[in-house]
């Protein structure tokens, strides 16, 4: 059971090849984050036939089920992930009881305890990361996104083809309506808390999450389900993304055989 003020981390997914990228980054969770609590939940798979647009009931379920877990929770520190995200250091450091810190960055607290992840780019945010403080605050934030992006799905189909226009997705469109001129809202920098594809030529030692989007996820899914041997992948990743993001999609299959390996044994043990 979590305590007020331990942090965190949740994670809820749908689907068999979700929960491969859930375990790794389960994985991921316990080498950088040990003392964090983490909260990996399997929810039932969207109903994609209640909606105009049944592609975008993905978003939906992910904020209602972000808000189920908001809900439930003891206040203090939480990070809320798409599962198809690898952690590469501790996120602990994006809680402060300072608002700023020497960096300049902000830091989410009960005073400031929403954090989103901005990027310089078309779209201006991501909603592939939430970092909050829990409280009634912020527990009212993430309802009132979950309500935005809900009335949106069920809403005007002009006003949902402009939100997915402006902001690539109608969960970060309800988002950014609702984080823009807030002052209780702490915008943390992508390269660092939630790295995507504008920013992975930024991923070094200091980079906390990296995204697994686009074909960085192609990538990893091919050597994942294919089996390229080690030797080959250099080549595959170098033809396809930014080299330097080659220790992440490596990392990434070393915790996914590492998970493989303890699952073999435990068989063989049964």
């Amino acid at each position: 059971m979590s305590k007020a003020n331990e942090l965190n981390i949740v994670c809820t997914y749908w689907g068999a090849r979700m929960k491969r990228y859930a375990s790794v980054l389960s994985a991921s969770i316990t080498e950088h984050c040990p003392a964090a609590t983490q909260h990996l939940r399997d929810v039932p798979k969207p109903d994609y036939h209640r909606a105009l647009r049944p592609d975008l009931m993905a978003h939906a379920r992910q904020a209602e089920s972000w808000r189920d877990m908001a809900m439930s929770l003891p206040d203090g520190p939480a990070v809320f992930l798409d599962a198809d995200m690898i952690v590469t250091g501790d996120l602990s450091d994006a809680f402060r009881d300072s608002p700023v810190t020497m960096d300049g960055v902000g830091r989410v607290n009960p005073n400031n305890p929403i954090g989103v992840t901005a990027r310089a780019a078309r779209f201006r945010f991501n909603a592939g990361a939430l970092y909050a403080h829990l409280n009634g605050k912020s527990r009212q934030f993430i309802n009132d996104w979950h309500n935005d992006t809900q009335h949106a799905l069920h809403g005007d189909t002009d006003r949902l083809d402009r939100m997915i226009r402006d902001w690539a997705s109608v969960d970060q469109a309800a988002l950014a309506s609702l984080a823009l001129g807030n002052s209780g809202v702490v915008e943390l920098p992508c390269a660092k808390y939630n790295s995507v594809d504008q920013t992975w030529n930024d991923i070094n030692d200091d980079t906390r999450v990296v995204h697994l989007k686009g074909k960085l996820r192609q990538t990893i899914d091919t050597i994942d389900t294919v089996g390229i041997p080690v030797n080959e992948r250099k080549c595959l990743i170098e033809q396809n993304l930014k080299p330097n993001v080659q220790h992440v999609v490596d990392h990434w299959h070393a915790l996914a055989r590492g998970i493989d390996e303890k699952n073999n044994k435990g068989g063989a043990a049964a």
